[in-house]
């Protein structure tokens, strides 16, 4: 599975780090896929980034399903994750109302609580000391494997690299059987 941990600079574009999530046991691994800046400046630039990054064939992951014994086996199709930060840290209501608009909304990870969150926009409260934290964690347990470590003065990179390992550490996947 494909996690894409996407920071946004206001006026300038977006930090974007892709991580390849593989499970080895119970042992969540992690290994860098892609890291780049994207220059943006409006919404409908940024709305049609996202809309491509969900549509990029390359990141779309065939897995197996379970089946019963004696069955043929059942494959289905993994989009990646995308997990989206505003460099506002999320405060302002009617930015998470475009971001609730668009065709594919990001999971946002928002500073502070906000009443006025979009009920169709999937949302966590979370602070970046608690991102950057967790990376420093699963750094140091040497569960990603980088070619080149991005080091924090790289402030923009590194917060997307820790946006794509919340997804990969703290939201848990959703598996339906069945129809």
């Amino acid at each position: 599975m494909f996690l894409a941990g996407i920071q946004e600079e206001k006026g300038r574009g977006l930090w974007v780090s892709i991580l390849e999530m593989d499970r080895k046991q119970v042992v969540k691994k992690y290994r860098k896929a892609r890291c780049f800046f994207h220059p943006c400046t409006d919404f409908t630039a940024m709305s049609d980034f996202l809309t491509g990054l969900y549509n990029d064939e390359g990141l779309w992951v065939r897995k197996k399903q379970f089946s019963q014994l004696g069955r043929p086996p059942k494959y289905r199709q993994v989009p990646p994750r995308i997990l989206f930060r505003p460099e506002s840290g999320g405060g302002d209501a009617e930015y998470l109302a475009l971001l609730s608009s668009l065709r594919i909304p990001p999971s946002v990870l928002i500073s502070h609580g906000n009443d006025q969150i979009p009920k169709t926009l999937p949302c966590e409260c979370v602070g970046p000391e608690a991102l950057l934290d967790l990376a420093r964690g699963v750094l140091e347990e040497k569960r990603l494997h980088l070619e080149t470590v991005c080091s924090e003065t790289q402030k923009g990179l590194f917060m997307a690299t820790a946006i794509a390992l919340w997804g990969g550490e703290k939201n848990w996947r959703l598996v339906r059987y069945g129809g």
